[in-house]
């Protein structure tokens, strides 16, 4: 990962609490130790709410150690084999609970309280062949309709 791939915004707007700062990465594979830990050191600093990272290739034996370097909630969706694979991390003391995750490392859903908001949080690590998008996308939607209530935001 190079130096400032992560850009902040700016925003005129100031809400009555804390705006929620989110990270997206697909980091290519995390596989070994170095990786891990620049992409860490890349996302520590902008100090965030949530990161969603993508396409992290960790094996599920090996999510353990990673998530042992997070002080926070973890959601995780991975495979046996180094394919695939998505981790969403939260800040410290969020208070968030797993809804759904796909077995196969593709997504995870989870909901963050968040100032009395309820916010439905998508990490998504889309299928790259056009004859697997459809069926992935419409197995999705069927179970954010289930989980989604009108009250919610959505983050995807």
């Amino acid at each position: 990962i190079g130096g400032g791939l992560i850009q902040p915004v700016s925003h005129s707007i100031i809400p009555p609490f804390p705006l929620l700062r989110l990270i997206s990465l697909n980091t290519r594979g995390m596989n070994d130790y170095m990786r891990k830990l620049m992409t860490l050191n890349e996302i520590l600093p902008h100090k965030p709410t949530v990161v969603l990272l993508q396409e992290t290739k960790i094996k599920e034996s090996e999510i353990p150690n990673f998530i042992r370097s997070w002080n926070g909630p973890t959601v995780w969706s991975s495979t046996q084999s180094s394919s695939k694979g998505v981790i969403t991390l939260f800040q410290k003391d969020s208070l968030v609970e797993s809804l759904s995750i796909h077995d196969e490392g593709r997504y995870t859903i989870s909901s963050l309280l968040w100032h009395s908001f309820t916010i439905i949080i998508v990490n998504v690590y889309a299928p790259n062949l056009l004859n697997e998008q459809q069926p992935f996308f419409h197995e999705l939607h069927l179970i954010l309709l289930d989980i989604i209530k009108p009250s919610d935001i959505l983050i995807v």
